[in-house]
């Protein structure tokens, strides 16, 4: 998946905080962890049609590496978030997109 699917994606989550919405962060990590985090994403969150064009191969390969960031290392300790789960989300974006650009 290309950097700018990425930051829309990042921009659809953060128009998510923005209106209020929460996600708690041991759902987030579960999620993560079973490799169905995205699809979870856009059923829990408002305006998912802002993501179609994310495909089938885009959606696995989020997944997976969302899934890998999870069992890698404690999501506290590599980037700093314990608390909110759309935090947790942002940082797995944000560190896809550094995958990608160097």
């Amino acid at each position: 998946m290309n950097p700018i699917k990425l930051t829309t994606i990042l921009i659809w989550l953060n128009a998510a905080i923005d209106a209020g919405h929460t996600l708690d962060i041991e759902t987030v990590r579960q999620q993560a962890e079973a490799g169905t985090l995205f699809e979870w994403l856009v059923k829990s969150l408002p305006d998912p049609e802002i993501l179609s064009f994310v495909n089938d191969a885009d959606r696995a390969e989020l997944n997976q590496e969302w899934s890998r960031h999870e069992n890698a290392v404690s999501s506290k300790r590599k980037f700093n978030v314990s608390r909110t789960g759309l935090s947790l989300v942002l940082t797995y974006v944000a560190q896809s997109i550094q995958n990608r650009i160097g």
